[in-house]
């Protein structure tokens, strides 16, 4: 707090280089699995497949950057966070489509999902990359994600503006 930089511009550059060193680390592995199971690998047809699945997976990420960033700034009001962490990163993986494909769903209830932040970390990008999703739906969906993003975004420097006023130090 008390050198003249922009915290979350911090934490972005932080969460961006463990991505990086993250995604180094598994390339080796990942291309093995992928050359020994290329059989069953998919691939996009479309060229511009790649293209929406990359820009979704950068709002992807930006989005999982808020989200957290966001959850770690109740620090400023709550002692222990973690159960509250816990809570949010198991409804995502429920509502995100990690433990079975939303397509299962009921259509009320997948129809209720999307109207969360969660589908647009996981199960979006992936059906794009399925080219199970195109045309309006395509649209619409990165405009949800772009919206969540968005909103996520205020919501974290809203919390900090407040946070910062009402924190203490204590101590020498």
């Amino acid at each position: 707090l008390l050198k003249p930089i922009n915290y979350m511009a911090y934490r972005i550059c932080l969460f961006g280089a463990g991505r990086l060193v993250y995604f180094a680390i598994a390339l080796v592995p990942m291309g093995l699995f992928i050359l020994y199971e290329r059989d069953f690998i998919y691939v996009p047809v479309h060229g511009m497949t790649w293209v929406w699945f990359g820009f979704s997976l950068v709002l992807t990420a930006m989005l999982q950057f808020l989200i957290s960033y966001t959850l770690a700034l109740l620090a400023f009001w709550l002692l222990e966070i973690s159960t509250l962490i816990f809570i949010v990163f198991a409804f995502e993986h429920l509502a995100g489509g990690h433990l079975f494909p939303l397509d299962i769903l009921p259509p009320w209830l997948a129809q209720i999902l999307n109207l969360t932040p969660f589908p647009y970390q996981l199960f979006f990008p992936v059906s794009i990359y399925l080219e199970q999703v195109g045309g309006a739906a395509l649209w619409s969906g990165l405009a949800m994600q772009l919206f969540w993003v968005s909103a996520v975004f205020l919501l974290a420097r809203w919390t900090w503006g407040r946070g910062i006023k009402r924190y203490e130090a204590v101590g020498g």
